[in-house]
């Protein structure tokens, strides 16, 4: 949330199976988030092999999802249409650039319902 809220993007935590966070964009439409977190699992000694895994198996009902390097501190952000029927989500270290979490944070600040390209 302070990562979010930092980028101007006003965050409501919320109980609710599916979704983490209701969120206001800067055109003041509202989207939900889940956010996932993990640590880096290591296969072998070989940093390739180095992931970091997410569980998807919960209903996908948030229109964006958050995954979390909790080591890096770095994000990356996805529309749930972008994961498909997927049940879980492997990525590696090399994904989480300073570029990709700046362009998650640019597309929920400018997202507007109903624009095609950011919703499910």
């Amino acid at each position: 949330m302070y990562m979010l809220e930092r980028a101007g993007i006003e965050c409501h935590h919320v109980d609710r199976s599916g979704v983490d966070l209701w969120c206001q964009s800067n055109n003041n439409d509202m989207f939900t988030l889940q956010v996932k977190a993990a640590n880096p699992s290591k296969i072998t000694e070989d940093k390739s092999l180095t992931r970091y895994y997410y569980n998807l198996r919960t209903p996908k009902l948030a229109d964006f999802y958050m995954f979390i390097a909790l080591d890096m501190q770095k994000v990356i952000i996805m529309g749930a249409n972008e994961l498909g029927r997927r049940t879980g989500m492997n990525l590696n270290p090399n994904k989480f650039t300073g570029e990709a979490e700046q362009e998650g944070l640019y597309t929920l600040q400018n997202f507007k319902r109903g624009d095609p390209h950011l919703t499910q």
